[in-house]
């Protein structure tokens, strides 16, 4: 019974559950940024169309 006790498998799947915690990571940050960018854009367009100075 040695498959019980290699663990060169443990390696790849603790890299797998890192890849898939920074991609959620990158998933949040990528709407939360484009929620605010969105925002300052608009506000950017507003100020050239109304004319803010």
């Amino acid at each position: 019974m040695n498959f019980l006790r290699d663990e060169s498998g443990a390696a790849a799947a603790e890299y797998g559950m890192l890849i898939a915690a920074l991609v959620v990571l990158v998933a949040v940050a990528a709407a939360t940024l484009g929620d605010s960018l969105t925002l300052v854009i608009r506000d950017a367009a507003d100020c050239v169309e109304v004319g803010c100075l």
